[in-house]
């Protein structure tokens, strides 16, 4: 799997995977303002992963707040739907947070906010072993966090 920045040229095909009622409901709708803010940023807080050249996930992040803060985020993840269930999200996660480990100011934590109703992203925070804060609800979404060791 190869990681980047997204970028324009995935935007057809990202914006295909919306037509998927749960990708959809849990992070839609996707439209043609939300590529021209990702495509303004800088550094890129949006990565594409590809297998064979084909997009197979998308994974946005926040930077921390300031340089004193160690923790990022994780906005949104989300896998082609023909792939759903494969490790493709599992395996795009790890390699961010790698990525993100090779770089100057490594966040230390990681969180991840997820909607109360989406159970298959509960289940796959907690299967890879992030912690659900239930104390942490904010509009209606748990709190993941990761600690890097």
């Amino acid at each position: 799997m190869e990681i980047r920045p997204f970028s324009k040229k995935d935007f057809a095909t990202y914006r295909s995977w919306y037509a998927d009622p749960d990708l959809n409901r849990e992070l839609g709708p996707m439209d043609d303002q939300w590529l021209e803010f990702v495509l303004d940023e800088s550094p890129p807080k949006e990565f594409s992963f590809l297998e064979d050249g084909n997009l197979v996930a998308v994974i946005g992040t926040a930077a921390p707040e300031s340089q004193s803060d160690a923790t990022g985020y994780i906005t949104a993840i989300a896998v082609d739907p023909s792939r759903k269930r494969k490790g493709v999200g599992k395996q795009a996660l790890q390699m961010l947070i790698q990525h993100h480990a090779e770089l100057a100011n490594t966040p230390q934590v990681w969180i991840a906010w997820v909607g109360l109703s989406n159970q298959t992203a509960v289940a796959f925070f907690k299967e890879l072993g992030w912690i659900k804060n239930v104390e942490t609800k904010t509009d209606d979404m748990y709190q993941f966090r990761l600690e890097m060791s």
